[in-house]
């Protein structure tokens, strides 16, 4: 199994010292119709419908709590003829930015989520994660990332090292902006209204199916996916972005497990003692549509 690390921890990491915004409310839908399966007939729609809030509280020099929240569903059907599989994500996000100096802060956020088909409800929809970032300020256009996140997933515990960079060109056209292997962006400005770019995504994440498919006991669904993406952001004014991306997911699938069937450990894609029996046929890559709607706030506006 390809492990990619998980979450949408974008909303969190964003919230850096270096850059001119932040984000606070980003709602967004995708899809890829008519994606085939390994080894067997028949088409299904898969698709995301999602938003995120983000309100960092400010306190002291330089410091502020991190409140927010996730929410995301995606449909699909895990096996031709079956029905459509409805998974939810709902993880609300509590933390702190830490200004440690001048030059080294840091991002540490507790990250619990509920992720089931809320077919009933008890302690096996809900995981328990973390994530920590230490950032480091090189100069007033380059910052440096180094952290590590843990979440206790379905398939078994998981660690994931983060390491990326922010960077700005010194006429302000070009956005270099790695959280590996979470995303990377890569963005030039047009103008004031238009901006393009090439983005990636990678995402690991275990639902639990309180509703199984293939028998009476308890299931699992691991959604793994790998999309990169060309994308046209319009900015009609100042605080409102509107975004088309369009790409091709890699590796992409969403394999089912009984919930004994676990993995002893997973550090940084590296899955330890993994034997276990995947209950569906894994679903092909296929083309990407996705709509963003992202509201912006400035940090300080005379930088726009």
């Amino acid at each position: 199994m390809r492990v990619i690390t998980t979450l949408c921890m974008t909303l969190l990491i964003s919230v850096l010292y270096s850059q001119e915004y932040i984000d606070p409310l980003k709602l967004y839908f995708a899809t890829s119709p008519n994606t085939g399966y390994d080894g067997v007939d028949g088409t299904t729609s898969i698709n995301e419908y999602g938003s995120e809030i983000m309100v960092p509280r400010p306190f002291g020099d330089g410091h502020a709590v991190i409140l927010g929240v996730h929410t995301e569903l995606t449909t699909l059907m895990p096996e031709p003829n079956t029905e459509v599989l409805n998974l939810y994500t709902i993880g609300p996000r509590l933390g702190v930015l830490w200004q440690h100096n001048e030059k080294w802060s840091g991002q540490y956020v507790l990250l619990p989520q509920i992720a089931s088909d809320l077919k009933g409800f008890g302690w096996n929809d809900v995981q328990m994660g973390a994530i920590g970032i230490v950032s480091y300020k090189k100069s007033e256009r380059t910052q440096y990332r180094f952290g590590a996140f843990y979440n206790s997933a379905l398939y078994g515990p998981a660690v994931f090292a983060v390491l990326g960079f922010y960077h700005k060109s010194e006429n302000k056209k070009w956005t270099w902006d790695f959280r590996l292997p979470i995303d990377a962006d890569i963005n030039y400005k047009i103008n004031d209204k238009f901006s393009t770019g090439i983005h990636f995504d990678a995402m690991l994440r275990s639902y639990y199916l309180n509703d199984p498919l293939f028998n009476s006991g308890n299931e699992y669904i691991v959604k793994s996916t790998q999309e990169p993406f060309l994308y046209m952001n319009y900015s009609p004014a100042k605080n409102f972005v509107f975004m088309l991306k369009l790409g091709h997911s890699a590796f992409r699938h969403y394999r089912m497990f009984d919930t004994d069937d676990k993995v002893d450990f997973v550090f940084t894609g590296a899955t330890f003692n993994d034997n276990r029996t995947q209950l569906n046929h894994d679903q092909k890559d296929n083309f990407i549509l996705q709509l963003r709607f992202h509201y912006r706030f400035f940090l300080d506006d005379q930088k726009r």
